[in-house]
């Protein structure tokens, strides 16, 4: 399980490196029992919560838990009076399945190395005890380049994102490789290939065409719907144009054809609600009819506004009274 995680770390690195990031949260240890750095020295993490709890014990400040620095200078030269100057400050630490993970407020000078990868490591330093190697607590923490510790890298996009069993044997499979292979084996694969898939977005081609041609069914069907809705509603509101003598039968196509588009059915509607009643124009209290074809003004005034030839209008009313009878 061990050599899973750290595997699981290691090609998280190499997968999800990303340009310009500057983490919140650093892997400060890895999950123990049993923690055995490059240089050969051996420590136990045994209870990740007490160690927290100690740590949390010896707290700088309400908002520092300890500092970080660059290459241990708290550890090395501030016990001689140098200069040690913070990197950024860890204000929480949190026990994950992977490890321990601190929370870090950075200083500018520092978030500017990092986003620049000038610094990719974290090393902590930690009191233990001196027989048995159990880490007690952390003192500090130091950017780096030579880490000794395998830790999740600084520049990754997603703090302690360690792949699991599945997902490492997909990746071999995607690289022609062995799943047992060991993680150096793995990486070299990795790094010959011109681009590393990242496995989370990794979807069978034939799945892929399913999924999309669903989507394009499911947009054609809504398309569908609404162009039948946006028709009844058409003839909803030119129907009853037509029962309120607004409009005449015979214009009816042509206000069809306005309607095709949503603004162009907002703009007939706004005209219906100024125009008079055709019905209403032919009874009692009118106007006195314009001179030659006999409209009223009202009957004008709409030809004039609906771009209409009067003398065509005027024979579709008499159409209309001849139909009546």
């Amino acid at each position: 399980m061990h050599d899973l995680i750290a595997r699981g770390t290691i090609l998280c690195q190499l997968a999800l490196a990303a340009e310009g990031t500057v983490p919140e949260w650093i892997h400060l240890l890895p999950v123990g029992p049993e923690i055995r750095g490059r240089d050969g020295r051996a420590f136990r993490l045994e209870d990740a919560a007490a160690v927290i709890a100690e740590t949390e014990a010896h707290r700088l400040s309400a908002d520092a838990l300890f500092a970080i620095d660059w290459e241990h200078a708290s550890e090395i030269k501030a016990g001689k009076g140098e200069k040690s100057p913070a990197a950024g400050w860890v204000q929480r630490l949190e026990a994950r399945a992977d490890g321990i993970w601190a929370r870090v407020e950075w200083t500018e000078v520092a978030a500017n190395e990092i986003a620049a990868k000038h610094y990719r490591f974290m090393s902590p330093a930690f009191r233990a005890e001196r027989k048995s190697g159990r880490v007690r607590s952390f003192t500090s923490a130091a950017l780096t380049n030579r880490p000794n510790l395998a830790l999740t890298q600084l520049n990754s996009r997603e703090d302690g994102k360690a792949m699991n069993e599945e997902q490492i044997k997909a990746l071999c499979a995607a690289l022609g490789i062995d799943p047992s292979a060991d993680p150096d084996a793995i990486i070299t694969a990795a790094q010959g290939r011109q681009t590393v898939p990242v496995i989370g977005t990794m979807v069978p081609k034939a799945d892929l065409e399913v999924a999309l041609q669903r989507a394009k069914s499911a947009e054609d069907k809504l398309a569908t719907i609404e162009k039948a809705q946006h028709t009844a509603e058409v003839d909803r509101v030119l129907n009853k144009a037509k029962d309120d003598g607004k409009i005449a039968p015979a214009s009816m196509e042509q206000y069809r054809a306005m309607c095709s588009t949503a603004a162009g059915f907002e703009q007939v509607k706004a005209l219906f609600e100024t125009l008079p009643s055709i019905h209403a124009s032919q009874t009692a209290g009118l106007k006195q009819p314009s001179k030659g074809l006999g409209l009223t003004e009202e009957q004008v005034e709409l030809c004039r506004q609906m771009g209409w030839d009067q003398e065509t209008y005027l024979q579709t009313l008499r159409d209309e009274e001849g139909g009546a009878r």
